[in-house]
């Protein structure tokens, strides 16, 4: 990416997609720096902001989303209202939710599928009524033990519409040092609330803030030794987005003294002095350098969905750094001693073991059920 795309992209993404933020560049610039956003699904966010389209590949990405996003967005109220009428209350996270309540349309916002969260001890309630509603695990055929021992959310899917959804019971993977384990507590504060011509739950603006920097830094994978920028890639921006769109809208960052000290309720005070950290480098750098580094370091999208670990193991290959960081450090908490750290490792390396025999035997299980013909899509 040239040093002027560069620039008029990053001062456009510190505004969390603003086109107001733009600033002149020269017309091969624009034209470079909407076709870059466009391949990393940036497309629609720029359009919604009134950013500069002179070739149309904005409104192009927007168009090609919208029937969708509306199409899904209408398919999760559904499954939101049922949810709620059997008393379990469901948080909608991101995609067409978030497109809707901070960019005021739903199809600003790409996604792969719908995401859901309850509360843990209510998320196999809430997998019993989806059931009922016609929502099937995915692949089929494989035990609910599986997803408990490896996974952050039950993966649906509804096959007359379609659609994909993920029933989350925790914030991250049973291997992260990022897992929160108050979910509960989170959704305490949650109320449902008038959005568009949709009623579904919402939190409270630092609740809402707190969750999009610990999806951030979930999907960032940061690790103590890899802080700031350097830990971004193309394909986290979609994400860095919505933080920063949801700071410009309710007027404090993520690292605010009275952001932070709501945050620690839940445990996710971490993520969001992180992410304010990265808001704040950002924004020294005005002649867009991370952009440009960033242009530079890869192709942008990850094929998250077509990785060889998630179809042979189940899980993306992140969720293996996750398990091995776990194992040689993230069990461990600062200042303990020798002793106790080699004790947390043990009961780690057991935690993980256990986790590994559980996920086996479900993917035999499985493999069984598959050779006697007993699974249905």
């Amino acid at each position: 990416m040239t040093p002027e795309a560069g620039r008029w992209l990053a001062a456009i993404l510190r505004e969390g997609g603003q086109g107001q933020a733009a600033r002149p560049a020269p017309l091969s610039a624009v034209r470079e720096a909407c076709e870059w956003a466009t391949r990393r699904r940036l497309g629609p966010v720029l359009y919604v902001g009134g950013c500069p389209d002179p070739d149309g590949v904005l409104r192009g990405a927007y168009l090609a989303n919208l029937r969708r996003a509306e199409t899904w967005l209408r398919t999760g109220v559904r499954f939101l209202d049922a949810i709620e009428a059997a008393g379990i209350p469901c948080l909608p996270m991101r995609g067409p939710f978030a497109g809707l309540r901070w960019y005021g349309d739903s199809a600003a916002r790409c996604f792969s599928d719908l995401d859901v969260l309850a509360a843990p001890e209510q998320a196999d309630d809430a997998l019993r009524r989806a059931g009922e509603l016609g929502w099937r695990l995915r692949p089929p055929g494989m035990p609910k033990a599986f997803y408990r021992a490896l996974h952050l959310h039950y993966p649906l899917f509804k096959a007359d519409q379609r659609v994909f959804l993920d029933l989350h019971g925790a914030l991250d993977h049973p291997f992260s040092t990022l897992r929160s384990p108050r979910v509960g507590a989170i959704l305490e504060g949650s109320t449902v609330r008038r959005v568009g011509g949709y009623s579904w739950r919402t939190l409270e603006p630092r609740g809402e803030v707190a969750l999009a920097c610990a999806h951030l830094i979930k999907e960032m994978a940061v690790g103590d030794e890899k802080r700031g920028v350097g830990a971004l890639r193309p394909e986290h921006l979609p994400l860095y987005c919505d933080v920063v769109r949801m700071a410009r809208t309710v007027g404090f960052r993520p690292n605010d003294q009275d952001m932070l000290q709501a945050a620690e309720r839940w445990q996710l005070d971490g993520p969001c002095r992180f992410v304010g950290a990265l808001m704040d480098e950002m924004e020294r750098d005005e002649e867009g350098v991370w952009m440009q580094r960033l242009a530079a370091s890869g192709s942008g999208v990850e094929p998250a969905h077509h990785d060889l670990a998630e179809r042979v193991l189940g899980c993306r290959r992140i969720r293996l750094y996750d398990a091995g960081r776990y194992l040689s450090r993230g069990a461990a908490m600062p200042g303990e001693g020798v002793l106790h750290r080699a004790v947390r490792a043990v009961l780690a390396a057991i935690f993980l073991a256990r986790a590994a025999v559980v996920a086996g035997g479900c993917i035999l299980v499985r493999r069984m059920r598959l050779a006697m013909g007993a699974v249905t899509g």
